[in-house]
């Protein structure tokens, strides 16, 4: 699957971008989204809208709300493991829609892959911000101690 960006904080001049999202099974992004717009009443414009509580689909999805989705869904997350309510607003609240980019550059670096293809997917501008992400996974799976066998 091909995801066109129009524009982000990144491209301020709307050159665009398009993101690959490639199928690995029936629970990733590109079958979710398949399904998300095959079950969706509009035909064209942004695919990512709000839904209203009343189950009405909305406009564009902007970077609050999808802040807002990101905390619900760990706070949520947390209590489905066996987090108190306080606890589990607490580990919301350090969350962020950046966590998830973070997240997943951190969980790739760890996987093997190198930090020019995460840039590439994660459409970073530069390595050294890849690092900062990946730094931590690093830590072990590149570490010259293990690479000795010591």
């Amino acid at each position: 699957m091909r995801i066109v960006i129009l524009r982000s904080k990144s491209d301020q001049t709307g050159e665009g971008a398009i993101v690959a999202i490639p199928r690995g099974s029936d629970m990733c992004a590109a079958a979710a989204i398949e399904r998300w717009v095959a079950a969706a009443t509009f035909t064209d414009g942004a695919a990512f809208r709000e839904i209203t509580r009343h189950g009405r689909i909305g406009g564009r999805l902007t970077t609050r709300s999808v802040a807002w989705i990101v905390k619900k869904r760990v706070y949520e997350a947390s209590l489905a493991e066996g987090q108190n309510a306080e606890k589990a607003r607490e580990i919301a609240a350090r969350v962020s829609s950046h966590s998830l980019r973070a997240g997943f550059a951190t969980a790739a670096a760890a996987a093997g892959v190198q930090a020019i293809d995460i840039a590439r997917q994660t459409r970073h501008r530069s390595l050294s911000m890849v690092q900062t992400c990946v730094r931590e996974a690093e830590l072990f799976t590149r570490n010259p101690v293990k690479a000795l066998g010591l």
